[in-house]
């Protein structure tokens, strides 16, 4: 039987004798079919994969040379008996590799991190074992030799899965027991990811486990030393708690973590002032200036079609008014769009751990104890991408001072209109959200890729922001391209995203 290997140098055995996988062009066509297993790759992307998206870098025939690659990688996985390979299928204008993904090392490391992350809580010991065994399977950097910079985003990737994995692993072998085990292991990837928290983290409670707290305290000082010279940030919540908790072994109580999860603000953010602007009084907390806190928490909604910009928007406003909110900002993507979606027994406990509760126990005490946290606490509650009410009921404060700021695709969430008996959203202030005008658009495409390239072509950028239909996520996506492309004329990008529109 056939089987691959990614996690290190692209390889291919059969019953134990190594095939052929050809120079370092071809074991790129081969590695992108593997990272797609069953599904189908099309010849467009497995050109960009090997010679980039920038079509100046292609070869004269990139089909033909395309061509030749396939040819060789059937040569090279041909079955003795059969005289040609089994496996990879040629389909309308692509390809596709019909093998399981138990014979690609890759995917079974995945699977492996999955399972293991399901039963951290149950079954620890289980977890240590499934990691254990999916770690072996990495012999190097993944996709070793492979060049160009679709294999560099996947190692990149993959390498960062590696880090999760690790890190999982030497949390449950705290929870085993396995302290001066961890302990050496993690102090060594921490000395290699100095910026990476959680390993800290991970190191200071096997310090304080193996009777060392004095070094573990000195491991925050340095991590808070380097994350403000190199970052200019300070230590998240979890790593200051655990501090301040090695500091207090008398049982004094430590203060309450205050969460920090708002994602970045877009740095292109343009318009939506008039819609910001209500946002923002709507998370104000205040009944007028300098008034008495709200009896209830407040609740918005920010509804309309996707690529509209929702995210971008709410994102901006919550980190406008944060500062309102000291005790801290949870957020949440819900996946509505994505199958399966975030229900409340997966966030609950991510809530919980980040305000310092307990994140184990049954649905509706978990709910409770959600509730409890927020009471007397100014918090803000940020979810993203949600299907309806009953997906987000049970996380929405009900304490006085806290607010959620919600964005849904869902139509009712986008019904602006009056209070029906079924509304959903009846003590909501709500906002929908469409396209960008014309001159918000033009101003978007001119953050991204500059103001001096966009007014040399006024006309082309007004034109492809109509072909992109004033949609945020296509505009940002088309200007993105042109920025990494300092060469294109925006009128070529606008011309070409028309024709394809008309196909």
């Amino acid at each position: 039987m056939l089987s691959f290997t990614l996690l290190g140098a692209v390889t291919a055995t059969r019953a134990g004798r190594a095939l052929e996988v050809g120079r370092p062009q071809q074991q790129a066509v081969l590695s992108v079919l593997l990272l797609a297993p069953g599904r189908p790759v099309t010849d467009r992307q497995l050109i960009e994969a090997v010679w980039g998206e920038d079509e100046e870098g292609w070869p004269r025939d990139p089909t033909g040379a395309l061509r030749t690659h396939i040819s060789r990688i059937r040569r090279g996985l041909a079955e003795p008996a059969a005289g040609r390979d089994s496996v990879l299928a040629s389909i309308t204008r692509g390809y596709r590799l019909e093998l399981s993904p138990d014979r690609i090392d890759a995917h079974r490391f995945e699977r492996a991190l999955a399972d293991a992350t399901a039963c951290r809580v149950d079954d620890p010991a289980a977890g240590w074992a499934l990691l254990g065994t999916a770690l072996e399977l990495w012999t190097g950097p993944a996709l070793t030799g492979v060049p160009g910079a679709w294999a560099e985003r996947h190692r990149a990737r993959l390498a960062e899965r590696r880090l999760a994995a690790l890190e999982l692993r030497f949390e449950l072998g705290l929870r085993l027991g396995r302290h001066a085990e961890v302990l050496d292991q993690v102090s060594e990837l921490a000395e290699r990811f100095p910026l990476r928290e959680r390993l800290h983290l991970l190191r200071m409670r096997a310090l304080e486990a193996c009777g060392r707290p004095a070094e573990a305290l000195e491991v925050f000082r340095r991590t808070r030393r380097t994350l403000d010279e190199e970052l200019g940030l300070a230590p998240g919540a979890a790593l200051t708690e655990l501090y301040q908790r090695i500091r207090r072994p008398d049982g004094r109580p430590a203060t309450r973590p205050t969460p920090g999860q708002l994602p970045s603000d877009a740095a292109d953010f343009t318009g939506r002032g008039a819609e910001l602007a209500l946002l923002l009084d709507g998370l104000g907390g205040l009944d007028g200036l300098g008034g008495t806190p709200r009896s209830a928490a407040a609740l918005l909604v920010v509804g309309g079609p996707a690529g509209t910009g929702k995210s971008a928007l709410a994102v901006r406003a919550a980190q406008q008014a944060r500062a309102g909110y000291p005790d801290g900002q949870l957020y949440a993507d819900l996946r509505a769009s994505q199958d399966p979606p975030a229900g409340a027994a997966e966030v609950l406990p991510a809530f919980l751990r980040a305000l310092g509760a307990d994140p184990h126990g049954p649905a509706d005490l978990l709910a409770a104890r959600y509730q409890q946290a927020l009471a007397g606490r100014r918090v803000l509650v940020l979810l993203d991408d949600a299907a309806d009410q009953a997906q987000v009921g049970p996380l929405l404060p009900r304490a006085a001072g806290c607010a959620a700021l919600v964005t849904s695709r869902s139509p009712t969430a986008a019904a602006a209109g009056g209070r029906a008996a079924q509304d959903p959203w009846p003590d909501a202030v709500r906002l929908v959200l469409g396209p960008l005008d014309l001159a918000q658009g033009c101003a978007l495409v001119a953050a991204i890729i500059g103001a001096a390239r966009a007014a040399a072509e006024p006309d082309a950028v007004g034109r492809l922001v109509t072909v992109c239909a004033g949609l945020p996520s296509a505009i940002r996506a088309a200007a993105g391209r042109l920025a990494a492309r300092p060469r294109w004329a925006v009128a070529e990008l606008a011309e070409r995203l028309a024709r394809a529109e008309r196909v």
